[in-house]
This record gives C-alpha cells, sequence and structure tokens, in this order.
C-alpha cells in the first residue's frame, strides 16, 4: 500500500504513526480512517472564519474534484445541535457509520477550543 508506508501526510512521533491527511478524523496512519484511500469520507475542521464545518465526500463526483465534496457550516445552535447534525449525516443514513464517534470527539474538540479561553488542556500520554 503506497499511501500507507510513503506520504507526505505521514508523520511519526513518540512512537506513533500518524497522519496529517485531509478527511482523516483520527489522525492515524491506517487505511480505515484514511481520508485519500476510502472512497467516502467525513471532515470536522474549522472555515475561514473558525465555524466548524462538516465536509462529506460524494463519491460519485470522484472524478470532479471541485465539487467531490459537500460541506455544511454548523453555526446554528449550541454543541447537542451540531452534534445531532453530524449524527444525522453519518450514521442515520447509513454513510460511514463507524467514524461517527470520531467526528463527534472532533466536533467537541474544535467547540471547547473556541469557548475557552485557554484552549483545550492537553494531557501528556505515556510512551509504550
Amino acid at each position: 500500500n503506497i499511501v500507507r508506508k510513503t506520504s507526505a501526510y505521514r508523520v511519526k512521533r513518540s512512537g506513533l504513526d500518524l497522519s496529517r491527511e485531509p478527511g482523516n478524523l483520527t489522525n492515524t496512519n491506517t487505511f480505515k480512517s484514511s481520508g485519500l484511500a476510502q472512497s467516502k469520507t467525513v471532515d470536522v475542521n474549522l472555515d475561514a472564519r473558525g465555524n466548524p464545518t462538516l465536509a462529506v465526500s460524494v463519491p460519485t463526483r470522484a472524478n470532479k474534484p471541485a465539487s467531490s465534496k459537500f460541506v455544511v457550516r454548523l453555526t446554528r445552535g449550541k454543541l447537542g445541535r451540531r452534534a445531532k447534525n453530524v449524527t444525522n449525516t453519518t450514521s442515520k443514513v447509513f454513510f460511514r457509520r463507524d467514524l461517527e464517534k470520531a467526528a463527534l470527539a472532533r466536533l467537541t474538540r474544535l467547540h471547547l477550543a473556541r469557548t475557552r479561553p485557554g484552549g483545550v488542556n492537553k494531557t501528556p500520554r505515556a510512551r509504550r
């Protein structure tokens, strides 16, 4: 697998094999969470204004990269309403149900980073 072994997005740090590719919610270098190798991807990020967005790939438009992503701005309501929108987009319509938990975790972290004055507190992981 070429994407797994050599990639411009691959990061090896503290004994972990990570990836920074778009569409990878867990940031792990695995086929399941890869945003490049999968035809259906879900991505939660911030737009230029700092609002969270949900980007879903459309597999039927893979040959047209400009229109292959469907982007939804998650600006209305509080975190619970945004989470419901992510859940409805992923698991309710059977579109990558396995990524629902990771998408909700990413949305929560982005929300906490925006609302807390100091950002998200990271706890250091113990080395294996």
